[in-house]
């Protein structure tokens, strides 16, 4: 049996997750016509549109007999107006296959059809169909569609007037073309309303004295007010080609409606600065739903390129991944929140920071925060087996045929991403280190999780992401407490393209995107001052969504522990670390040294220069920071140097020094790498460096024993090397030492 609902095709509604309307489409034949199952119809609905089209639908054959005569006799044999006596079956047949029925001859072929309908199909399967098919003015079909339309609310919420008034409409519907705006029904629709009321009333017997007055002239939409809302989404779901017709999305109407003024309101201030679009979402980590999508600033403004989604676009996503490679570094031990990290130079290719310059040493939550590429490139190079390509790989952001090309360029932005992979990612962060995959259909299954992150990294990770000053008005500077903490993050892409802000608050990932779809820079896009004044307006809208049981984070139960360490150093304090701090770490897992930095030294009193076993004047201790000498040069370069230890006293013997501090350390040539030159190369040169104390200015460099020369720290000594195995030697000027082998190998 052909299926009756086949006949037609259909408009796909689209639902926020409270049932609201969000955008309806056109079917395949230019119409707005959604199906309906008998069983969802209201039966106050069916049976005013009985009572008003056909009586005695449930008894005949598909026409009646008694009033096709009094048809034939009104219309033909006296003349009058053409009178249809049209039962359901037969409306039905004309709508399906476009009879004309005006003629004897059509009117024939509506009662033959009628007849096979009822043959083939039972009485609900007909008025199932024919619910579904009628004619609702211009191009509405179908009881769901039209009240969708006209009340902005589905068949099951219609009240006994809007049954009324959707009976009427089918035999006169051309009534309600003129409608183009907010207002009452015509008055012909509003009559016909006030006599099947009537009759609704007499067949209810339900005692109550009819009166017209009681009939309300409702207010209704016209066709020009169907909804079109969140364009981004709707048309993202219209894409996926979901099989059903009725689809119940997971977005939040009513935070959508904030979050999307809240992007149009702050690009309309910042259009006098170049700043034209952005994009932003809200997914709830909990569920993994998105509850709200702004994929540009103005859907219909084209010379935006409004239509684009800048929620999908892929875009260099800045230090937004950052946070991810610290928390590995955190699960690993190879940092902790309190370690020293360096902003120096490397002594490979090194990466530039945004404002061009080098900070010296700081706390590796410091660095995280703000933003330092030097030491994230140094910790890329310790995450290994698996990689941070690896990590990414294993959360779903990266593809599984994509290839690790991108080396440590991979924590600088060098790696496409979209807002949806960053929600994805940092929806990892309040789910405990699992992944899950996000969602956009309303359902009340739990995605299935995997555990990329330990609990522990995350917890000491959002403790870090907390810290983070919310900029206002141009200014750094602590926002106020708030009842709930935010996570957040910023990144600035390549050229200045693309600014970005994302974080946790309560239970949801808030993203946004600031840039230009045709990928022109602007010397405004930069995340911390551009993206996150959007990112806290948004995340203040939010404040009256958080449950009121929500709990954030809380250190104590991931096992956290606190330990004291040097505020310098970063190290566990000796007895000569005068200022401590608390740091969290993993016990068992965090790498911890002993400090190095702070160290207690004699001093002449009279030479103010360092003593030593033979000095005879009078001497003092004094606790000194003894830092490399590369450190020392930064922090000069900076405007903050460090204090210089003081040279040792010239009758020191070699023997006193050489004890005293530490050896230096060769940073290149490299252990374990083997070099390879060209014969007759002059630009073939390796160069000799090596890390010192602070107290040394010269170092003296040997090859096999072969004094090559001597340089200040921080300058290298380049060598032509030759082919073999080879011993090189460092010397400070305190006759300290130390040395590696290297291997060369020549080709011509």
């Amino acid at each position: 049996m052909y299926p009756i609902k086949s006949f037609f095709t259909y408009s796909k509604a689209i639902y926020s997750k409270d049932n609201q309307l969000l955008r309806m489409t056109l079917s395949e034949d230019e119409q707005y016509r959604l199906w309906a199952d008998l069983k969802d119809i209201p039966i106050g609905l069916q049976e005013t549109f009985l009572l008003k089209e056909d009586q005695y639908f449930k008894y005949h054959i598909g026409f009646n007999p008694i009033s096709l005569l009094k048809a034939f006799n009104v219309s033909y044999l006296r003349g009058e107006r053409m009178v249809g006596a049209s039962t359901i079956t037969m409306q039905l047949a004309r709508l399906i296959y476009n009879l004309q029925t005006r003629t004897i001859i059509g009117k024939l072929k509506q009662i033959l059809i009628s007849l096979g309908f009822e043959l083939i199909y039972s009485k609900d399967q007909i008025l199932e169909a024919y619910l579904n098919f009628a004619p609702f003015g211009r191009n509405i079909v179908g009881v769901s569609a039209a009240s969708l339309i006209y009340f902005k609310k589905p068949i099951t919420q219609l009240s006994l007037n809007e049954h009324l008034f959707l009976s009427v409409i089918p035999q006169n519907p051309s009534a309600l073309n003129s409608l183009n705006e907010l207002g009452s029904i015509p008055i012909e629709i509003y009559h016909k309303k006030v006599k099947l009321s009537e009759k609704w009333h007499v067949l209810q017997k339900d005692g109550k004295k009819f009166n017209a007055k009681n009939v309300e002239r409702n207010n209704i939409y016209s066709t020009n007010n169907i909804p079109f809302l969140a364009p981004h989404f709707t048309d993202f779901i219209i894409g996926k080609e979901f099989k059903e017709n009725s689809i119940e999305t997971t977005l939040n109407l009513k935070i959508q409606n904030k979050v999307d003024a809240a992007v149009k309101n702050y690009i309309h201030h910042k259009r006098s600065i170049g700043i034209k679009n952005a994009a932003a979402i809200v997914v709830n980590y909990n569920t993994m739903e998105i509850e709200t999508l702004v994929g540009s600033a103005d859907f219909f403004d084209n010379q935006i390129l409004g239509q684009n989604n800048g929620v999908f676009a892929k875009r260099s996503p800045g230090s937004t991944l950052k946070p991810f490679l610290y928390a590995l570094g955190f699960e690993r031990g190879i940092i902790f929140p309190k370690s020293i990290m360096y902003d120096i130079p490397l002594t490979f290719k090194t990466p530039r920071n945004f404002d061009e310059k080098f900070r010296g040493a700081m706390t590796s939550e410091v660095a995280l925060i703000t933003s330092r590429n030097v030491p994230a490139v140094w910790l890329y190079s310790k995450i290994k087996n698996p990689n941070f390509f690896a990590f990414l790989k294993s959360t779903g952001v990266i593809e599984d045929e994509e290839l690790d090309i991108y080396g440590s360029s991979l924590v600088l932005g060098g790696k496409e991403m979209s807002l949806l992979d960053l929600s994805k990612l940092y929806s990892i962060l309040g789910n405990q280190g699992k992944v899950r995959e996000i969602k956009w259909k309303k359902d009340n299954i739990e995605s299935a999780s995997t555990e990329v992150l330990s609990p522990q990294a995350v917890a000491m990770l959002m403790n870090v992401l907390a810290n983070n000053p919310r900029p206002s008005s141009g200014m750094i500077e602590k926002f106020t407490k708030r009842k709930h903490e935010v996570y957040w993050k910023t990144g600035t892409s390549f050229g200045l393209r693309d600014a970005w802000s994302i974080g946790l608050y309560g239970p949801y990932v808030v993203g946004v995107w600031v840039g230009n779809f045709d990928g022109q820079g602007n010397p405004y896009f930069i995340g911390h001052d551009t993206a996150s004044p959007l990112f806290f307006d948004i995340v203040d809208k939010l404040k009256n969504f958080v449950p009121d049981n929500f709990i954030d984070l809380k250190q104590d139960s991931y096992k956290l522990s606190h330990v004291d360490v040097c505020s310098k150093s970063g190290m566990i304090p000796t007895k000569n670390c005068k200022s401590t701090v608390s740091s969290l770490y993993l016990p068992g897992v965090s790498s911890i040294q002993k400090c190095n930095v702070h160290r207690k030294i004699k001093i002449n009193k009279k030479t103010k220069l360092r003593a030593c076993s033979t000095t005879n004047d009078s001497i003092e201790e004094k606790i000194v920071e003894v830092w490399p000498s590369k450190i020392l040069e930064i922090q000069k370069n900076i405007g903050l140097p460090l204090k210089e230890l003081p040279s040792y006293s010239n009758e020191c013997k070699i023997s006193d020094r050489v004890l005293s501090d530490n050896d230096p350390v060769i940073l290149s040539p490299q252990h374990g790498i083997d070099y390879h030159i060209r014969v007759n190369d002059d630009k073939n040169l390796i160069p000799l460096s090596a890390k010192v104390d602070s107290d040394v200015r010269n170092i003296f460099w040997y090859v096999d024993e072969e004094f090559l020369g001597k340089t200040s720290p921080l300058k290298p000594l380049f060598w032509k090397g030759v082919s073999g195995q080879h011993l090189v030697k460092v010397v400070d000027d305190q006759g300290r030492h130390s040395q590696r082998e290297m291997n060369i190998s020549v080709s011509y």
